[in-house]
């Protein structure tokens, strides 16, 4: 198995067909196939069942992905080293995602004070939909996402290290009949139409959401028309001077954290950033 196949397996894995993977990757269905059946050969072992919604991964397929896992991070740690010796790109490098609601309150001072620290870490930083880290983190896509999406124990490859608590409210236009409550209960929003981030519900009951964006602009926007209400952290949304906040009458509270692939293995630079997170203030971020 070589490091092309694993980028074709893994294609395979994400788009659920032959067909999807090779349009993703630019080159024909055949090339995907051929690819399929070499690995299939080579381990004597289907890796694939077929079904209604597209292909599966069979147990052996389970087992020849993980290890395609760690052969790409392995192979992407090896080239920063010889990289680095050879001065073409700096040896620390990381990927960090954070979503529409948990970006702002690393901005600037988290942020600057970790380039201060690790001058020689160059770090990319993406704004990701909740369900992408997820599905990027599991994948080593990115070293880190900043998330506040609760974790099931189904995410067993996953760790957490708490960041800051997030205390969110109903924001509405300030025509909107509601906006003169002192505080909103469920029963006086269970039926109102919502707008959120693209995120899992954020209300600990079931509300109708009918539009998922990550753009703030749009969110705006739509909340401002009278068109739905959303819920956002306190004091997120600056400036908007058209939208009235409400507190719920039970105050909803939510743990940010910082994820990461403990199955994988990892640079040194992961290991100095999950450090210096480990070490950070964190009432700079409570007293946003």
């Amino acid at each position: 198995m070589n490091l092309k196949q694993a980028q074709y397996l893994e294609a395979i894995c994400k788009t659920g067909s032959i067909t999807a993977a090779a349009a993703e990757l630019y080159v024909s269905r055949t090339v995907i196939s051929h690819c399929l059946r070499d690995l299939e050969n080579e381990f004597d072992a289907p890796l694939f069942t077929r079904t209604r919604t597209g292909i599966k991964l069979t147990e052996a397929g389970e087992i020849l992905r993980e290890s395609c896992r760690q052969m790409k991070a392995s192979y992407t740690i090896a080239k920063d080293k010889i990289d680095a010796l050879t001065c073409k790109m700096p040896q620390a490098r990381l990927n960090i995602a954070v979503t529409t609601t948990t970006g702002l309150r690393l901005f600037p001072e988290f942020f600057t004070l970790f380039g201060e620290q690790c001058p020689d870490i160059t770090y990319t930083i993406s704004e990701m939909s909740a369900y992408d880290t997820i599905e990027s983190i599991q994948e080593g896509v990115i070293d880190f996402a900043v998330t506040p999406v609760p974790l099931s124990d189904d995410y067993f490859d996953i760790d957490k290290l708490f960041l800051h608590k997030l205390s969110s409210i109903i924001y509405m236009s300030k025509n909107d009949p509601l906006s003169k409550e002192p505080f909103l209960t469920k029963a006086q929003i269970a039926k109102r139409t919502f707008v959120t981030p693209a995120t899992p519900n954020p209300l600990p009951y079931p509300v109708n959401i009918t539009m998922r964006v990550n753009s703030l602009d749009l969110i705006h926007n739509i909340v401002a028309s009278g068109l739905a209400i959303t819920v956002l952290p306190t004091d997120f949304t600056k400036g908007w001077d058209d939208i009235a906040c409400v507190p719920l009458e039970t105050p909803l509270i939510s743990s940010v954290h910082i994820i990461w692939n403990k199955a994988l293995p990892h640079s040194s630079a992961f290991h100095r950033f999950l450090s210096f997170a480990k070490k950070y203030d964190i009432s700079k971020l409570e007293n946003y």
